[in-house]
């Protein structure tokens, strides 16, 4: 189940709700694997889990205080923030604002989010510089899309300019009109257009589509040209 905004609020009544005493019991959860329930003079207190317990010195007969049972709340929320981030990016890289704003769906504070995103970039699981260098060359190479769209959508994913500047750096070697793949869905596009029977307003067309692929006017006329001229030899054989 999603930690969601309403969830998060029935986290910060659970923190009013701790009271201190003696744990009674601390019981693995059946719906729940991986979790444990703690109770304090007999009464549920809060479910961590097991690897915030086994990191505690919590046991049965221990005398805890309201900010014991706090820190562990604590920990256990920013546990689970890390186990979300950690699934989110076992599908893909992931920008560090996709994450976060992930983990603020989900219900987490900003401060839980920024303990979790430090802890990430410590570790190397999550570094903005490398995710817009290799999301710029995948979109370039097998995407075939132009720096202008490229840049776009990084500034989306929370990229700043500048590295969104470095990242475009280390695709700028090959011209556009040399990338295999933006040949090859230019020749798809150019022969989805052969029913324009006016050969100006064919060609506008692929440089407009070329266009909203974030390709300059520039570039979008060199692809035209070796198109077209690769169209116009066939046509004489």
């Amino acid at each position: 189940m999603r930690n969601t905004p309403t969830e998060s609020n029935a986290l910060s009544e659970r923190r009013l709700s701790l009271r201190s005493g003696t744990v009674t019991a601390l019981r693995r959860q059946a719906r729940r694997k991986g979790r444990v329930s703690v109770f304090v003079d007999g009464e549920f207190a809060l479910g961590i889990s097991e690897e915030v317990l086994a990191g505690s010195t919590l046991h049965k007969g221990l005398a805890v205080s309201e900010d014991l049972l706090l820190e562990l709340l604590n920990r256990d929320i920013e546990f689970t923030a890390r186990a979300r981030a950690i699934k989110f990016l076992s599908y893909r890289a992931r920008s560090e604002k996709e994450i976060g704003d992930r983990l603020r769906r989900y219900g987490y504070e900003q401060a839980v989010v920024d303990k979790v995103l430090a802890w990430l970039s410590t570790r190397g699981y999550v570094d903005d510089q490398a995710f817009a260098s290799t999301f710029a060359a995948e979109r370039a190479g097998n995407r075939g899309f132009g720096a202008r769209r490229i840049a776009a959508e990084l500034s989306r994913l929370g990229i700043s300019r500048e590295l969104a500047d470095q990242a475009l750096v280390s695709i700028s070697d090959e011209s556009p009109s040399e990338n295999e793949t933006v040949l090859r869905k230019a020749r798809q596009r150019w022969q989805r257009l052969r029913s324009e029977p006016d050969p100006r307003k064919r060609k506008s067309k692929l440089v407009q589509y070329l266009q909203r692929r974030g390709f300059d006017y520039s570039d979008a006329m060199a692809i035209l040209d070796r198109i077209s001229a690769a169209d116009d030899r066939s046509d004489l054989t």
